[in-house]
């Protein structure tokens, strides 16, 4: 899905609303490797915790459950 203004809306977002973005999240996930830790991330910078993610399925669940109860945008950019 290139060429079609991710980057710019993200930007765009991030100026009119105060919004969470997650850019050293996907630089920090870059370095480690998969899901699981994109998962933990994401955990520990919304919800606080520090506990770890086990299985992709346990991080799922936990966002599920946890996640949905918070106002956030999470925005994936390269």
């Amino acid at each position: 899905m290139s060429g079609i203004g991710k980057t710019a809306i993200a930007k765009a977002v991030y100026k009119i609303q105060s919004v969470l973005l997650f850019r050293e999240c996907l630089k920090h996930c870059q370095r480690m490797t998969g899901i699981i830790a994109l998962q933990n991330k994401v955990i520990s910078s919304i919800l606080r915790d520090d506990s770890l993610v086990k299985d992709a399925y346990q991080g799922v669940k936990i966002i599920q459950d946890r996640v949905c109860k918070y106002k956030v945008l999470i925005l994936l950019d390269e």
